[in-house]
């Protein structure tokens, strides 16, 4: 897994990764939860892409960013998700 740590984000314990984990599909359906921009079914599928992600990998065309503080197990408090395939 590749971990970035840029040297701002040193002074707010943050760190960068892209791969996800099997706990992100959950964390990621609260952080599109949390902006209320979005309906149910659409944090579903946001769940689901993380988890067509985890499951073919890059075959999946989905690529994710997480930022994430290391004092909480790299839970992430962040996602951008890029890809060629459609939402």
């Amino acid at each position: 897994m590749q971990i970035v740590k840029p040297d701002i984000a040193s002074t707010f314990d943050i760190i960068f990764r892209y791969e996800p984990l099997p706990d992100d599909v959950e964390q990621v359906k609260e952080i599109v939860k949390s902006t209320g921009f979005f309906n149910d079914e659409e944090i579903e599928v946001a769940g689901e892409l993380v988890q067509e992600r985890i499951d073919k990998g890059d075959k999946s065309g989905y690529y994710f960013s997480y930022g994430c503080r290391t004092n909480y197990n790299l839970a992430p408090f962040d996602c951008s998700r890029m890809g060629l395939r459609a939402c």
